[in-house]
């Protein structure tokens, strides 16, 4: 177990030393990075568990933000990313399984950021329709 949570940090610290580079200005908007981890308990992190080292994932906690009640509306991975994506319940957005896609048309937050101005990028698993893993 602890080396399955040893290798997910590790890709986790790639992208987060990805982006960790230096500003040329300061900018006058927030930039936000979204890091999602699938089957990770709460507390699996060394900034609550001193016998688990997650040193990148700890700075992002104590740097970023580290939510102390976060809560899901379902812990299926494909139903719970859909609503993190979406901002609805699954009751709305319908992906009620692993292998229901998103319905065309639906817009993500990515595309509300993108009206806003921001830059965006998905990075990751998608696992939203079956076979096919692209995001749509």
């Amino acid at each position: 177990m602890k080396s399955i949570i040893r290798a997910m940090c590790a890709v986790l610290a790639s992208v987060a030393i990805a982006f960790n580079f230096p500003a040329k200005a300061q900018p006058s908007r927030p930039n936000i990075i979204l890091i999602v981890v699938d089957d990770q308990r709460h507390d699996s992190i060394g900034l609550l568990d001193p016998e688990i080292s997650t040193p990148t994932i700890d700075r992002l906690a104590t740097e970023g933000a580290h939510f102390v009640n976060g809560f899901v509306t379902t812990s299926l991975c494909s139903p719970s990313r859909a609503s993190i994506l979406t901002g609805q319940l699954m009751r709305n957005h319908g992906v009620f399984d692993n292998n229901t896609p998103l319905p065309s048309g639906t817009k993500l937050v990515g595309e509300y950021l993108k009206g806003a101005g921001y830059a965006t990028a998905f990075i990751g698993k998608w696992h939203m329709g079956g076979e096919d893993a692209t995001p749509k």
